[in-house]
């Protein structure tokens, strides 16, 4: 193995675990102690453009859309009427909500 070789491969360790840090940063303390049971709910399925957003907002799971209100969501680039629908219905059946205006 060449000494670039070595380099390289030391460069893609400093980049995955800072890959690895940033999505714990995402992960609440309640992720890590809830029983396997309890498992997230899931987004529903939505366009491509849709997923982009939640995934720019760090949004993974249904229930971390509670923190943001409906005008803030529909706000975000990729989120159109279809997704806004899908979501709203999607947290309606959990029993969630959007945050309030305030």
């Amino acid at each position: 193995m060449r000494t670039a070789d070595v380099a390289i491969l030391i460069a893609y360790n400093f980049w995955a675990d800072g890959e690895i840090l940033s999505a714990c940063e995402r992960v609440s303390p309640e992720d890590f102690t809830r029983p396997k049971s309890q498992t997230p709910i899931a987004l529903p399925k939505l366009a491509a453009p849709a997923q982009r957003a939640l995934a720019a907002a760090g949004v993974t799971r249904l229930a971390q859309l509670s923190a943001f209100t409906e005008a803030e969501v529909k706000a975000w680039h990729g989120i159109g009427p279809n997704a806004l629908k899908a979501l709203r219905q999607a947290m309606r059946a959990k029993g969630l909500s959007f945050a309030s205006e305030k």
